[in-house]
Order: C-alpha cells, then sequence, then structure tokens
C-alpha cells in the first residue's frame, strides 16, 4: 500500500489465520490478522525480546519473566530462545503469548500487542505478529497518514485500510509491515488516528455487496487513475479516471548526470588501485540501478555505474500515466576484463519496456509517479518531471486531507475516492483480549473397563477431570504436554469434563462420554428337550440375545428384567444350540452352549401329502408307534427298522390337516409334527 511519502506498486494483500485462535474472519466476530515484522526489523540472525509482564512459551514448559531481556536466534532450520548465555530451547518456531494482552512485546525496542510466532526464514529470525485487525489499523494508519492531520482524513484512510485488509483476509496468507501491503508500525499508536479507527469499527466499503479494493496512494496529481491502466486488470467501476480538485498535484523531479566515472582518468588494468574510493557521482540513483541489477541477473557481482546514456518515460495511458520507457546504462564488473587485461565495459538496454521497470531501477522515491510532465536530456544530464505521489488509483491521502479541511465528512471523501460503493459493518463483535489462553486439552476416548485417561495440553500446566459434579483426579502434564490420570472406573453413558490450567488460567473444557466396552454377562440357559419350541434364559436388559443352531440363527431382544424367549423349531436329543448376547455398543458376551435334552421320542419328519395320495410317510426312531390324526381320526403303524414308516389313509382334500408323532413303549410321546395337503 502507499505510505505518505513512500509508495508500492504492489496490489495484493494477503492475511492468514493465527493456527491457535480461532476462525479468521467468523461471522459477526472481528478477525484476527497475521504480519510479518521485515520493515523495522530488516534481516537479522538475532533479536531480544523484553516485556513487562510475563509471556507464555507455547508447548513449552518455559515463561518469559517481566523485565528480563531474552534472545532469539537462528539455529540450523529452527530458532533457539536464550537467557543471556544459557540456552533455553531450540524449536521449530517459538511463540509467545502475553499472559496480559495489553502489555506488549519489546523486539529490538520496537514494541507489539497480541501473539508472535518467531521462526527461521532464510537464516533470519523472523518475527510474525498475530492480533485482533482493530488494533492492526492502529498501528497502521499513522504510519500512513500523520496522525496530526483532520480526523475526518484518518476516518477515511482507515476505511481504506480496513476495507483494503478485509479483501484478502480469508486468503490464508501472511502479510508483511512494509510498503508491499500496508505500513504497520506495531503499538505506535496515536490518539487521533486510534479515535478514527474506533469510530469507524468494522466499516468498510462494498461494491454489488462485495468488498472493494480499497487502494490508495499519497497524490494522484490532480487526476486519478484506473485500475486497468495501473496494473492491467480489468476495469473497475468504482475506480475511474476522473480530475481531483481537491488533490494538491504535488510535484516532484529528478536529475542525474549522464557520467557517473571518468574511466579517461583511471587505470582500467590495474582496477585494484582505486576500486574502492570511486564512486558514482549519483551514489543514489545508482545504488538503487545496481541493486535492480543484482535481482535481475547479476547477483553475487561488484557492480560499478559508468554512464546513464539514457533515460526517459512514454506512452501516455488515457489517465496521462506513462506506461512505457527506456534506460540505457554503461557498468563495469570487477574482475570482468578485455583480451587485453582492462576492464571491460558494459551495456544494460532496456527499450520500451513497462514504466514500473524503469521506475524500480532509478528509485521509487524518486521517480514519485508515472505521471510525467517534461523530460529534458543536455549532453551532460537528463531530467525529469511530474505530478502526483504513487499509482494514483482510489483515495488520495492529500485530496482527503483538504476534503477533510473542508467540512467534508468521511462519508463525503470514500463516495468521491470510491463512487458507487456503499459503506456496511462486516463484524459487531470485538475479538476478545484475553491474553494468554490455556488451549482446550486433547483426551483420548475412555471406555468402562479403563482405569485411566489419557491426553495431551500444554507442558506443565493442570489437567482436572470432573464427574458428577465431583474431581475424580488431577495431575501435572509432562514437558512434552502428556497427562496420565488414574480413575476409577466409570459407567458408561457418563459425561467426563476435563480442563486445563497454569496460574489461574483455565481452559475451555473438553466433555467425553464414557464408552461401552464391558461386553455382557454370558447369558444363562434353561434346558431346552426335544419336545420344546423355543429357547429360554437370561442375559443383560435390552440385549440382543442369538441362538445359533448348526448354521441357523434366531435373535430376540432381552426384556427389561434380562429374561428371554426365542422360538425355534423342535429339535432332536443331543442337538447343540449355542446362545450369545450383545449389548447395544456392539459388545459380544461369551457363547453359553446346550445339548437338547432328551424328554420323548424325537419328532418324526412328515413328507409332503398331496389330495391324490393315499399313504403318508417319513422317518422316525426304528420301532417306535406312529400316530396320525386326520380330523377326529387316528392311523397307527410301527416303524420300520430301516428308521421309516408308511400308513395308508383315505385321499383328502387340499387344505386337510394332518399330524404326526411318535409315541415309545414307555407312552411318552414326540413333539407334533403337522402339515396340511397339498394339491
Amino acid at each position: 500500500m502507499k505510505k505518505l511519502f513512500t509508495f508500492s506498486l504492489i496490489l495484493a494483500i494477503i492475511f492468514s489465520q493465527f493456527p491457535l485462535k480461532s476462525q479468521v474472519n467468523a461471522e459477526g466476530i472481528e478477525p484476527l490478522i497475521s504480519v510479518k515484522l521485515v520493515n523495522y526489523l530488516g534481516n537479522k540472525s538475532e533479536v531480544t525480546v523484553k516485556s513487562a509482564e510475563v509471556y507464555a512459551v507455547k508447548n513449552s514448559s518455559i515463561k518469559l519473566q517481566a523485565n528480563t531481556e531474552y534472545k532469539i536466534k537462528v539455529a540450523a532450520s529452527s530458532v533457539s530462545l536464550y537467557l543471556g548465555d544459557v540456552l533455553l530451547g531450540t524449536y521449530p518456531s517459538i511463540d509467545l503469548v502475553p499472559f496480559n494482552y495489553n502489555v506488549p512485546l519489546m523486539i529490538n525496542g520496537r514494541s507489539y500487542l497480541g501473539n508472535v510466532s518467531f521462526k527461521n526464514e532464510n537464516n533470519y529470525v523472523r518475527p510474525i505478529n498475530t492480533l485482533p485487525i482493530e488494533d492492526y489499523l492502529k498501528g497502521v494508519v499513522p504510519n500512513e497518514m500523520p496522525a496530526s492531520w483532520n480526523i475526518e482524513a484518518l476516518k477515511a484512510q482507515t476505511i481504506s485500510a480496513r476495507t483494503y485488509a478485509m479483501r484478502y483476509a480469508n486468503t490464508n496468507k501472511t502479510i508483511d509491515d512494509t510498503i508491499s501491503y500496508q505500513v504497520y508500525g506495531g503499538y505506535t499508536w496515536n490518539t487521533n488516528s486510534t479515535k478514527a479507527v474506533d469510530d469507524t469499527f468494522s466499516r468498510v466499503l462494498k461494491y454489488n455487496n462485495q468488498l472493494i479494493d480499497a487502494v490508495f496512494s499519497a497524490s494522484n496529481g490532480g487526476k486519478t487513475e484506473s485500475n486497468a491502466n495501473a496494473w492491467g486488470s480489468t476495469a473497475l467501476p468504482y475506480l475511474p479516471i476522473k480530475n481531483d480538485p481537491y488533490d494538491i498535484a504535488k510535484e516532484w523531479n529528478v536529475t542525474l548526470h549522464k557520467t557517473q566515472i571518468d574511466l579517461t582518468k583511471l587505470d582500467l588494468k590495474n582496477a585494484d588501485s582505486w576500486w574502492t574510493s570511486t564512486n558514482e557521482v549519483d551514489q543514489e540513483i545508482s545504488s538503487n540501478i545496481k541493486t535492480w541489477m543484482k535481482s535481475n541477473g547479476y547477483s553475487a557481482k561488484d557492480i560499478k555505474i559508468v554512464k546513464i546514456n539514457k533515460l526517459d518515460l512514454t506512452t501516455p495511458t488515457s489517465g496521462g500515466r506513462m506506461s512505457k520507457g527506456n534506460l540505457t546504462v554503461d557498468f563495469i564488473v570487477k574482475g570482468e576484463l578485455e583480451a587485453d587485461g582492462s576492464l571491460k565495459v558494459q551495456h544494460l538496454n532496456l527499450t520500451e519496456v513497462a514504466s514500473s521497470k524503469i521506475r524500480a531501477a532509478i528509485g521509487l522515491r524518486k521517480i514519485q509517479s508515472y505521471l510525467v510532465t517534461n523530460t529534458n536530456a543536455t549532453t551532460t544530464s537528463i531530467s525529469l518531471k511530474g505530478k502526483g505521489d504513487g499509482h494514483g488509483v482510489g483515495l488520495s491521502q492529500y485530496g482527503a486531507k483538504k476534503m477533510g479541511e473542508s467540512d467534508k465528512n468521511y462519508q463525503d471523501i470514500v463516495s468521491f475516492y470510491y463512487p458507487g460503493t456503499t459503506l456496511s459493518a462486516q463484524y459487531s463483535t470485538k475479538q476478545p483480549r484475553t491474553g494468554y489462553k490455556i488451549y482446550t486439552p486433547k483426551v483420548n476416548s475412555v471406555s468402562n473397563v479403563d482405569k485411566q485417561l489419557t491426553g495431551k495440553s500444554e507442558p506443565d500446566t493442570m489437567i482436572t477431570l470432573v464427574a458428577n459434579g465431583k474431581v475424580l483426579a488431577n495431575a501435572k502434564t509432562d514437558s512434552k504436554g502428556v497427562f496420565v490420570l488414574n480413575i476409577p472406573i466409570q459407567k458408561a453413558g457418563t459425561n467426563l469434563t476435563i480442563t486445563a490450567s497454569f496460574e489461574g488460567f483455565e481452559s475451555d473444557p473438553t466433555v467425553i462420554k464414557v464408552l461401552d466396552k464391558m461386553a455382557p454377562v454370558k447369558p444363562v440357559i434353561n434346558n431346552v428337550n426335544n419336545n420344546a419350541a423355543y429357547v429360554t434364559g437370561k442375559s443383560e436388559a435390552y440385549s440382543t440375545v442369538t441362538v445359533k443352531i448348526g448354521t441357523k440363527t434366531y435373535t430376540t431382544k432381552a426384556y427389561s428384567t434380562g429374561s428371554f424367549k426365542i422360538v425355534i423349531p423342535v429339535q432332536k436329543a443331543g442337538t447343540l444350540i449355542s446362545v450369545t448376547a450383545k449389548d447395544s455398543s456392539g459388545n459380544i458376551s461369551s457363547v453359553t452352549s446346550v445339548n437338547v435334552v432328551r424328554v420323548g421320542p424325537n419328532m418324526p419328519t412328515l413328507n409332503a401329502v398331496y389330495s391324490a395320495s393315499t399313504l403318508v410317510q417319513g422317518t422316525a426312531e426304528k420301532y417306535l408307534t406312529i400316530q396320525v390324526k386326520i380330523g377326529t381320526k387316528l392311523y397307527k403303524a410301527k416303524v420300520y427298522s430301516t428308521g421309516t414308516y408308511k400308513l395308508a389313509i383315505p385321499k383328502q382334500k387340499v387344505g386337510t390337516k394332518i399330524s404326526v408323532n411318535a409315541i415309545d413303549s414307555k407312552g411318552n410321546t414326540s413333539a407334533t409334527k403337522a402339515i396340511t395337503v397339498v394339491k
């Protein structure tokens, strides 16, 4: 984003969720934002941290004590925490969380609210500050616009900054604190700009009910530019080209010498004699060019700029900004020689390239905009003049200042610079500023046969287990956050509440239900005889009872008393019957088995009888008496030694019922087999 008196071409801004906190941009809740600290910190392999109160080190038993300086250093691919010269630990990241949110953490002397995670980024310590977006804006607005300006301009700046941030709040990436996004100064708040943030809480700009790209720059030179011209994107109706009577049309100019180093006075075959002591005439511009070259194919080379032969910006857009440019540079590289051993003069030719490339090479603070009003080249120098400061798209900060001084309110300002947009609230509830939070413990499942409860929380925290309003157990986590609680066996379905606490801070509870892993008691089976057509017994109340006879199974539910009765076919004496019970959790009891008891002859078989039949036939125990009953009539016969029987009967009508049983010599009667006559 464009900081006042600074400029950035980079449009995108991206936000991330803090990995240990609530969902970013949850509906109705002020989101959190994560910011990589680069602008003020730079690239450091070691940083110092200090606070007026205690900070917790996440996933560690270490706590940073108040008013004590610690060091964080890079270590291989990790970061290490030191107290003086004593190594306290090495971690993939060091996550610091305040016990009191309102007490900032000082990083190399600059203060930041919220959580800060330190990581190893290319062998530099890189802090990432995570905090509520409204507090982030309080560190942005006074760094993007002077806090001494009128309150309406500051409110308009706040609306733009918040909309710009929220536009990308769900992209799950981390921004930084530079002009590549928005300049964020941490806890460098100002009363005036803080009031502007508070007075516009959550308000953003939308077009067709969608957040807009609320870009802004310091000065548009008296005429706004379209986003399509500036960045080649699809033209947006709320970012048009229009004259701006409020902008101060800030002027800028840059002049450079064509000859930067006069090689005619130097020994090109003995560069070591003068290389270190010889510098370009325009050192800042030459340094910018060399920095650009090292990022574009000339890395790790010691370069000196000899001449800048050509510099201009051309091809105006419909908004009057120059879209193309030319730059011709002569340069030498230490150690790169001609055949005769003299330094080789080389050439950089950028012809009709994007004007942004030329501006980046010369310097963003040298060519402050693309609204060039004059170019003058002589035999010895090149001069450019222009208006504006920044890309000129969207809000002009100087224009907003002038409008505010002209009794325009912030609604008027954003309406002028973003025509057709509407103001609306993005969220209604502030993110809690609670400081250090013990996160909900992760608890492993527990059943009605377990005597231990295990899980994981933060190191050095106290874990407490409550059931039915009573504390059952508590214990501390170890250095890795693991805990083990010895508990009495609990009934299935019991709710267990587990919390973690440290120095008066308590987590939200984790509630789990005791699982049922205890199998039902082995069923009790009453005797089953060879005349019985059912199995009875007792099992766990409401359990599913299964009877298995050979490959056949029969099931029923036990009553509330545990009693059960299952209808089965009459079985022969000696047949094995197996019974199991299964509870509602799927636990299955041990098997109870019985053999069918003989109380009389086994039930005979009976073949089908047809309407044309004059015989009843089947099998039974040999030598028994077979008794056939049809209506009121009885027919008897002896079973042959082969175990078969045959009785003559009159032909019967279809549907007539025929029943058969067997009688032994003692008068014991078998169960009855019955069929009906079929056609």
